[in-house]
């Protein structure tokens, strides 16, 4: 479906445009820690002696095949489950996702229109375009797309590849109200355009397989498998695909090597579907593992730390399924045994005219004592003997527009408050129960400071900057280690978190530490590497700057902020030609950045050069007028239907 704004903490990567958010975050209390070198107090021995890092689990399980190895003998569940939608997850995009030429206008904002071409040479390409009021058109950029994302059963989203990592495309495709729009959270962040970078959070639900080495940089290709395969669900099938081919076809085996889901314990069979069906207030990956780490048959929190907010409501949500059905009576009354695959077929959607008949069916396996109450005229005039009609009705989410989901309360009467829905009060983050789970205490504080690290960066709250750095620092608050980032020097996440957390507080020296830290570790973490640059630019250094600047450019080569700032810096150090290069790459990557159109043509009037100075004057007296005149009359803002 369109929209792939997860709820899920990315791994503690936060974008560095949270800091500007956070620029009121100055009396958060650390900054004792800003100049370390005046410190007297001796460090505590017990904290010195317990701050070490801590060791890195051992790697998950690999041997993955690919689908195509299950088809030989699973050919007919193969064929049922390629029609299914999670089969569908992601595609390479064709034909079918054009729509008319390049000056047919699919969507608006404001005075921006988007249109959408294939060419004679089959690439799809998304255009952003701004036409003057007289007709001329002061950008088009187009950006070749490469992805479908969803079935489109509900809809899609798209997805560019570009310098090895994965971009959203600002418009996506609508099924149910048959139209073009903006990606969710494109009209409200206007900045996002083709830079809302796609990453692990975002794509293991979608995703089968990333590429082998783990690498979306430095990979040729982002995907190992595109769509969801069968390996997700029942694990690597190496050991089976190996162990089925040497085997008589009379021979019994005794192990198969692989995952039946079916005949799991109940809550590792379920961890199989919430592992992307769990919404959670944040989903965030343990230490050293990863979102693609999870293995069928594991429990969920043998991977992932799933924190709940109990003070929201999750009914409204585009993923909440599990939530809501662990808050039905069905789930409370079955022992807790009722899970996905009691209602679902997870290599088969029936198809519309057999839908009502299959799913009342499942609910007759429970309540075949206790039939409809309504008579049968009446049921079937109202909705078509369908059980899911009545109580399990489409609703609205909030977070993905023009969609609609099955709500998974199943409420006896949906039309009444359901007073068996779990409460919801103030209580903050909780671990999601999981029967079995048993996470260490310090994984806990690590996924909550975390997620309130993220929080506090983008709120400006200092009490939670505060709760932040006990959690992910403990015991810095009651003395000076010699290494403060002892404990955390190999773990990533929480160095980017910290570091975040101590710029926003003007602590830039541990801020520093902390981001050479995640440097050491991954010498291209765009995070780091921009904050670093920041950093050594308020110390006027400005040759360190420029080389994290750099850096950050090679590892994100499609960023337009980079060069920006490398145009501040290249100019302030006399080096005007080089400035007015960069700034000129940024503009081609991005030609709405109008502050720095103004400054380059300050910088070309200054070098002499008045006709490029003019014409680009000209150009940004044009943009203002058409951006004053969609303020005051914007065009139609809802997309159009599929030509």
């Amino acid at each position: 479906m369109p929209g792939l704004d997860s709820t899920h903490v990315r791994s503690g990567l936060f974008v560095c445009g949270l800091l500007l958010v956070a620029s009121g975050l100055t009396a958060v209390g650390w900054h004792q820690f800003a100049d370390r070198g005046r410190e007297t107090k001796p460090p505590d021995p017990l904290i010195t002696a317990t701050a070490r890092p801590r060791l890195l689990p051992p790697a998950r399980p690999a041997g993955y095949v690919g689908s195509q190895a299950c088809q030989a003998c699973h050919a007919e569940i193969a064929a049922s489950y390629a029609r299914h939608p999670m089969g569908q997850s992601i595609r390479p995009v064709g034909p079918e996702d054009a729509a008319g030429t390049a000056d047919t206008i699919v969507a608006r904002d404001r005075e921006r229109a988007y249109s959408i071409e294939l060419t004679a040479h089959g690439t799809l390409l998304h255009h952003e375009q701004v036409t003057g009021d007289d007709g001329r058109k002061l950008y088009d950029q187009a950006v070749q797309v490469d992805y479908a994302v969803g079935s489109g059963r509900r809809g899609r989203a798209y997805l560019s590849a570009a310098g090895g990592q994965l971009f959203q495309a600002p418009i996506g495709w609508y099924s149910q109200r048959n139209c073009w729009d903006l990606s969710p959270g494109y009209r409200g962040n206007r900045s996002l355009r083709f830079t809302r970078e796609i990453d692990d959070s975002c794509l293991y639900c979608h995703a089968g397989q990333l590429a082998a080495d783990g690498e979306q940089n430095v990979a040729h290709l982002p995907f190992q498998e595109v769509a969801i395969g069968c390996e997700r669900c029942h694990g690597p099938g190496d050991q089976h695909v190996t162990l089925m081919r040497h085997l008589d076809s009379e021979q019994p085996a005794e192990e198969v090597a692989i995952v039946n889901p079916a005949r799991l314990q109940p809550t590792r069979r379920e961890a199989v579907c919430n592992q992307c069906h769990l919404s959670g207030t944040a989903v965030i990956p343990r230490y050293g593992r990863g979102f693609f780490d999870f293995r069928p048959g594991d429990l969920l929190s043998d991977t992932l730390v799933v924190l709940d907010d109990t003070s929201r409501s999750s009914n409204a949500r585009a993923v909440s399924q599990v939530e809501q059905m662990r808050s039905s009576r069905c789930y409370q009354q079955s022992d807790r045994s009722l899970g996905c695959t009691s209602c679902h077929d997870p290599h088969r959607t029936p198809p519309p005219p057999e839908s009502a008949a299959f799913y009342r069916d499942r609910c007759l396996n429970c309540h075949a004592d206790r039939d409809c109450s309504l008579p049968q005229p009446r049921r079937q005039q109202e909705a078509a003997n369908s059980c899911i009609a009545c109580h399990m009705p489409a609703e609205a989410v909030s977070d993905v527009p023009h969609t609609a989901l099955t709500d998974h309360r199943i409420r006896r009467r949906p039309d009444l408050p359901d007073v068996l829905d779990t409460p919801h009060q103030a209580q903050g983050l909780s671990v999601f129960p999981e029967a079995g789970g048993q996470l260490p205490d310090w994984e806990i504080n690590r996924a909550r400071g975390l997620w309130l690290a993220e929080t506090a960066v983008r709120s400006g709250d200092q009490q939670l900057a505060r709760r932040a750095i006990d959690l992910l620092l403990p015991g810095l608050s009651d003395g000076q280690p010699a290494d403060p980032l002892a404990a955390i020097r190999t773990d990533v996440p929480v160095l980017l978190a910290v570091g975040q957390v101590f710029a926003a507080g003007r602590a830039d020296l541990l801020a520093a530490e902390a981001f050479a830290a995640v440097i050491a570790v991954d010498p291209h973490d765009p995070t780091a590497l921009a904050e670093l640059a920041r950093l050594t630019t308020q110390r006027g250094n400005r040759a360190a700057a420029l080389a994290f600047l750099r850096q950050w450019e090679a590892a994100r080569p499609t960023s337009d902020e980079a060069p920006a700032q490398q145009a501040i810096l290249l100019a302030a150090s006399g080096k005007p030609a080089e400035a007015v290069d960069a700034a000129r790459r940024s503009l081609v990557r991005n030609p709405t950045r109008i502050p720095l159109r103004r400054w380059l043509v300050q910088i070309l009037e200054t070098q002499g050069n008045t006709s490029e100075a003019t014409r680009e004057a000209d150009w940004l007296r044009a943009y203002q007028t058409v951006i004053e005149q969609a303020a005051v009359v914007p065009p139609p803002a809802t997309g159009a239907p599929r030509q």
